[in-house]
């Protein structure tokens, strides 16, 4: 790019030399007319070398417009593998929530099937040899229960 602005005014400080130095020529020749068509030829110069910096500053636009159609290219495939990893870091939260809550759901499970057992140890100790009371049997089916949920619990997990 530095390289392209120094061409530039290079050849912008030619054209203002040329044209300071054809006014005093203007002024210095008794026949100026004559000395103006010669000019012509010039003229044509110089409308060529415009044309050549509106070619080179399209073949700049082209460069630019292809730099910038890789980044876009390049931030469409970032996006795209940013969007796949919040999708497999969302699955993984909602794996460890649902893991979370099994294991909350067992410690509970745990914890109440503590208690029925406590219960039907204090209701043996109290019912010494005279068989089950219908306090017992109702603990017993708690704690069957209690069981059968923390067995199916885990058979989910476990899937």
């Amino acid at each position: 790019m530095k390289r392209d602005m120094k061409i530039v005014s290079v050849v912008g400080t030619g054209v203002m030399v040329l044209w300071a130095g054809s006014g005093v020529l203007l002024y210095c020749l008794p026949d100026r007319g004559t000395f103006g068509d010669m000019f012509g030829a010039v003229n044509s110069l110089f409308s060529g070398l415009a044309f050549v910096g509106v070619v080179f500053a399209i073949l700049l636009q082209r460069e630019e417009l292809q730099l910038q159609r890789e980044e876009l290219l390049d931030t469409k495939k970032t996006l795209k593998e940013t969007s796949e990893s919040q999708e497999l870091s969302a699955k993984s939260l909602f794996l460890q929530a649902q893991s979370t809550r099994s294991s909350n759901q067992l410690q509970a499970l745990s914890i109440a099937l503590e208690i029925v057992q406590k219960q039907i140890k204090e209701d043996r100790n109290a019912t010494s040899g005279e068989g089950k009371s219908q306090a017992r049997l109702r603990l017993d089916r708690q704690k069957q229960e209690i069981e059968n949920r923390m067995s199916s619990l885990i058979d989910q997990v476990t899937k």
